[in-house]
């Protein structure tokens, strides 16, 4: 009895869909990972941002807020994990030149440079650059 040559030819290709398939595998886990970080990034950022604003808006002068603010939301990134390559806040205390009774906020922004290349996945970029802003009221009939 002689064995049919086409059923040799076959040999090897459970392994090879294998390989193929846990490189498909990988590539979805890997941007997972890189989806989870970026949404989490923006989510910190954002409560970051909103602890800037309010505590720059709960002080009575300028330099304080300033400070406050900057302070605030140092304290929430570092609470939520978040290591940013640079790092940028910006807090916007123009409202509190405005005249007592009149309504004003305080402006908070937030640029952080997310480090991705140690994700390791080719074509991704190595950092995202992620903005936000939030903003708090002043009491407009307290003391400035």
């Amino acid at each position: 009895m002689r064995s049919n040559p086409n059923m040799n030819s076959e040999r090897g290709s459970a392994s090879l869909e294998l390989a193929m398939l846990s490189v498909a595998i990988l590539t979805f886990f890997l941007l997972l990972i890189v989806g989870a970080r970026v949404s989490m990034a923006h989510q910190s950022l954002q409560s970051a941002a909103f602890a800037g604003a309010r505590d720059a808006s709960l002080v009575r002068t300028v330099g304080e807020a300033s400070s406050a603010g900057s302070a605030g939301a140092n304290l929430a990134l570092n609470q939520a994990g978040i290591k940013c390559t640079n790092t940028s806040i910006g807090i916007d205390t123009s409202a509190f030149s405005k005249p007592i009774g009149t309504v004003g906020q305080v402006r908070a922004t937030l640029t952080c440079k997310v480090k991705l290349a140690d994700v390791a996945f080719p074509g991704l970029p190595g950092n995202i650059t992620i903005t936000k802003h939030s903003t708090s009221p002043i009491d407009p009939y307290r003391e400035r």
